[in-house]
């Protein structure tokens, strides 16, 4: 069954007068557990999918619901993961994860640290509890921000491109981390990537969008056997996969380019 369902997504931007849609007559349902990766090209509206589905921005029309109920504001039960870290730079490690239940309210207790101190060594943080974030490698600030999302124990987790920023070996460290995560709790994630190795690594499904205004273009359902390492992407299988999803994204992009000017 799915839990997320977006149907008939419109989304509209604007100002002095001009507006420009962004997405268009978008529809997608994700299955409890499933694990999706969007593709498309710049400007297709991948993150304004995604930022409807975390409650940041309002649909012009259609619907965006998770497990039935309408999506009207973000909730923790949405976590969200961005390309930037996004952390609290005068704050440690521990106090970064904590942050927030803190600002929710919630009282730092003996329970709170111990789910903060597991979650931090699950993501292989453990010994950089006090640490701020300026003495911290790219890799592992974008380890704190998966943390700090993680210990708000969401339902499903939106990722808009979490690991872009990386070097080419720390983004491969980080891609098979989420694996390892993802096996262990079986979350829903939504991963915006314009990478094709790590939609066809991560996903279960990969989403192939149209250019502006975006809408499904092509899915392709992702059969290699879980679990799964970085060695995958050298088989024969999983180039022809590859290439296939390269030959839909350069169309896109072309179309694109022709409407840009």
């Amino acid at each position: 069954m799915p839990t997320i369902v977006i149907e008939g997504l419109t989304v509209d931007f604007g100002s002095n007068g001009k507006s420009k849609q962004a997405i268009g007559d978008f529809d997608l349902e994700i299955a409890d557990q499933e694990f999706l990766c969007l593709l498309g090209p710049s400007g297709c509206g991948k993150s304004t999918v995604l930022n409807a589905l975390a409650g940041f921005i309002h649909p012009t029309a259609g619907s965006v619901t998770v497990g039935g109920r309408p999506v009207d504001a973000p909730g923790p039960e949405r976590g969200v993961v961005f390309q930037d870290a996004n952390v609290f730079p005068w704050m440690t490690v521990e106090e970064n994860v904590m942050a927030g239940p803190r600002f929710r309210g919630q009282r730092v207790d003996k329970d709170m640290k111990r789910r903060a101190a597991d979650i931090i060594r699950r993501v292989g943080l453990a010994g950089h509890e006090k640490h701020l974030p300026r003495e911290l490698s790219g890799g592992m600030r974008q380890r704190l921000g998966l943390a700090r999302t993680l210990l708000n124990d969401p339902g499903m987790l939106l990722m808009d491109e979490p690991f872009g920023a990386l070097d080419a070996q720390t983004r491969i460290i980080m891609q098979e981390l989420l694996l390892e995560l993802w096996e262990r709790d079986k979350k829903t994630v939504l991963f915006i990537t314009h990478d094709l190795d790590e939609a066809l690594l991560l996903g279960d499904r990969v989403i192939v969008m149209s250019a502006s205004p975006g809408k499904v273009k092509f899915e392709h359902v992702v059969g290699f056997p879980r679990p799964r390492d970085y060695s995958l992407t050298g088989t024969i299988e999983f180039q022809q996969a590859k290439q296939k999803l390269f030959d839909i994204l350069h169309v896109e992009a072309e179309r694109a380019d022709k409407t840009e000017h």
